[in-house]
């Protein structure tokens, strides 16, 4: 009798294993299909019902597929109309959102410390868990904003995804681009901005020396702390309305990716991660159109300090004391 319902418990694992399989390959078929044909959305749309279909392994690739949809939608986007060199006189709603006034950003003290950095459930980036010791800082209690980006730049990153949001994220800002930033914010606060370092960044994602040990900032349930692939509605949201972190930090996990100083290498004792310094940067903790295991705190990707994206944001840091 045991032996008969293991082994329909066997096919009936089996059996859900290979439907997801299934479903992930007909969405990939179809998303591959509005791909070439230029239909960007839909190509999104399909890969992301895609990842609904399950945990089987021949879903991993589609958060790629996503990304390079986007970037081709972006780049198609960006090509100018034959209608673009007429002189065209704003509407008082762009002209509005083209100046803001300078605010200085809304910053949280983080009293220094020591915790374990990394994690050995996700990929060999993370791994292993090793101590770190960080001093005290302060770092931007939300992301940084389209409205605080055009207080300091006079106008919106040439970039911009999710236009007509101030209070959401800016987007789409590349290592460099906030380097220029920096040097302008810094000229009119007479301050020392700067982006976190990664150990800084993951520490105070974790909630400092008021750390619970939760997987996202601030909570093991994500839904109530990030914009993310099942919530979002495949966009960015204004900053603070999730819950927040044990310091009080907003969107650590989902909405935006954050840019890190760091280059991006192994940590010690790792294997099989390849050393990039000089080449790649750091971004941390997920974004809106991302599941649950790209927005943990422990999550890591990189790329060039010259890549934007859409979902490539930041959020500030400074030393203390300032």
């Amino acid at each position: 009798m045991q032996r008969t319902i293991l082994f329909f418990l066997f096919i009936l694992t089996s059996t859900v294993t290979i439907s997801a399989q299934v479903c992930c390959s007909n969405m990939r078929d179809l998303g591959n299909k509005a791909y070439q044909k230029g239909n960007y959305d839909e190509a999104i749309r399909l890969y992301k019902k895609g990842q609904g279909c399950g945990d089987a392994a021949g879903c991993s690739d589609l958060a790629s597929l996503i990304n390079k949809a986007i970037i081709a939608q972006e780049n198609a986007n960006s090509k100018p109309s034959p209608q673009k060199n007429k002189q065209t006189t704003p509407s008082p709603k762009e002209s509005a959102t083209v100046s803001t006034p300078f605010v200085d950003p809304v910053m949280v003290k983080v009293e220094g410390g020591s915790f374990q950095m990394g994690s050995n459930d996700g990929s060999n980036s993370e791994k292993p868990i090793h101590s770190v010791s960080v001093n005290t800082f302060y770092i931007g209690k939300y992301e940084v904003t389209q409205s605080e980006w055009r207080s300091v730049m006079g106008k919106n990153p040439p970039k911009l995804y999710f236009k007509g949001c101030n209070s959401c994220p800016v987007d789409a800002v590349s290592w460099d681009n906030i380097q220029e930033f920096l040097k302008k914010l810094n000229a009119k606060s007479e301050k020392t901005y700067r982006l976190p370092t990664e150990a800084e960044w993951e520490y105070a994602a974790r909630g400092g020396n008021k750390s619970n040990g939760y997987t996202y900032s601030g909570s093991n349930d994500l839904k109530s702390v990030a914009w993310c692939y099942e919530n979002s509605d495949s966009k960015t949201h204004p900053v603070g309305q999730k819950q927040a972190n044990e310091l009080g930090l907003h969107d650590m996990s989902g909405n935006v990716w954050e840019w890190c100083t760091d280059w991006y290498k192994g940590y010690p004792g790792s294997s099989g991660v390849k050393d990039y310094t000089g080449s790649d940067r750091v971004y941390r903790g997920g974004g809106c159109f991302y599941d649950a295991g790209y927005c943990r705190v422990a999550s890591r990707s990189y790329n060039t300090p010259a890549y934007r994206y859409s979902l490539l944001g930041f959020r500030l840091a400074i030393s203390f004391p300032q």
